[in-house]
C-alpha cells in the first residue's frame, strides 16, 4: 500500500478549463430594439402632450366658469386653441424621434450611395 503523501502528487488527468463563448447578438435584433425605444419614447411624447393638453382646457374652462356661470360654453373655441397650442407643443418633437428611429447608418449610407449616382447621372446627362 501507498502512504497518503505520496498519493498527493499522482496526477491521473490533466484539468481543462472550458470556456464558454459569449452569445452573438444579432445586428438586426439591435437595430429592432432600438428602433422600438425610439418610436416608444415618441409614443410617450404624444400621451404627455395630449394629457396637458386636456390639462390646459380644464383650467380654461375652469376660469371661464369662475368669471361667469355661462362663460365657458361662449368660451370653448378659445379654451379648445389654448389646448391645441399646448399639445402642439409637446407633440413638435416627436417628428424628430421618429427620424432617429429609422435614420440608422445603413439607411444614411443607402441615402448617400443615392444622392451620390442620382448627380453622377445628372451631370452625365448635361454634360452628354
Amino acid at each position: 500500500m501507498q502512504d497518503t503523501n505520496s498519493r498527493q502528487f499522482e496526477l491521473t488527468a490533466p484539468i481543462v478549463i472550458k470556456r464558454r463563448r459569449k452569445q452573438k447578438k444579432s445586428k438586426s435584433f439591435e437595430e429592432a430594439v432600438r428602433v422600438e425605444r425610439h418610436v416608444t419614447k415618441a409614443m410617450a411624447r404624444v400621451i404627455g402632450a395630449t394629457d396637458a393638453g386636456f390639462g390646459a382646457f380644464r383650467r380654461s374652462r375652469k376660469k371661464s366658469q369662475k368669471r361667469e356661470s355661462a362663460r365657458y360654453a361662449m368660451d370653448i373655441i378659445p379654451n379648445l386653441l389654448d389646448a391645441s397650442a399646448v399639445t402642439m407643443r409637446g407633440v413638435s418633437v416627436v417628428p424628430v424621434d421618429l427620424m432617429k428611429a429609422f435614420y440608422t447608418r445603413r439607411t444614411s449610407k443607402l441615402v448617400r450611395k443615392t444622392v451620390k449616382s442620382a448627380s453622377r447621372a445628372v451631370s452625365r446627362a448635361l454634360v452628354g
